[in-house]
């Protein structure tokens, strides 16, 4: 079913068991609302049929929010106007199917440097946010993406180490429009 619905004064969703987010809904954060995942949260989209998250303007802390050892997994979702599309910090993240659209942030990823907090970034689309993807002493696994527009496609600060292709598997990410493909700082 399609549902449109709206969170509005700086609310916030906390999730602290699991939220499954099912095809066609669309969430519309007002006022600098957003969701903290101290749990599961898993989404359930697919092509013809994407879950819309439109935080409507960037602004801090909109976005979703993963926190420690919690769970991420967003498949076939748009995330349009967040500061952070998704803040992950030692949370086990998965992302695949999705698109970030004109955040701040696309993907804002710190401290995901062991076997507890893994993050895939797979066949995605970042189209004009102001840094894309941003790791800060963390490791993803980053394969086919299209990246395009923005300042910094993929920017690694202290001590970050992305695979950009793996094992058996080449990276296929296709950067373009952006002042910096592959940013490393500090590390």
């Amino acid at each position: 079913t399609n549902s449109n619905i709206y969170i509005r004064n700086g609310s916030k969703i906390i999730v602290d068991g699991k939220l499954s987010i099912n095809q066609n809904a669309k969430i519309n954060f007002l006022d600098g609302s957003h969701i903290l995942v101290n749990n599961e949260l898993f989404t359930y989209g697919n092509s013809s049929n994407k879950i819309i998250m439109d935080f409507k303007q960037k602004s801090s802390p909109n976005g979703i929010w993963g926190t420690n050892y919690s769970k991420v997994n967003l498949d076939y979702v748009v995330v349009k106007d967040a500061y952070y599309g998704v803040n992950a910090s030692r949370c086990d993240l998965t992302i695949s199917n999705s698109e970030f659209d004109n955040c701040q942030y696309g993907l804002y990823i710190t401290n995901q440097n062991n076997s507890f907090n893994t993050a895939t970034i797979l066949n995605n689309s970042f189209n004009n946010n102001y840094t894309n993807i941003y790791l800060f002493n963390s490791g993803a696994k980053i394969r086919n993406n299209v990246i395009t527009g923005g300042n910094k496609g993929i920017y690694c600060y202290y001590h970050s180490s992305p695979y950009l292709g793996e094992s058996g598997y080449y990276g296929y990410n296709d950067i373009s429009n952006v002042s910096y493909g592959v940013y490393s700082y500090n590390n």
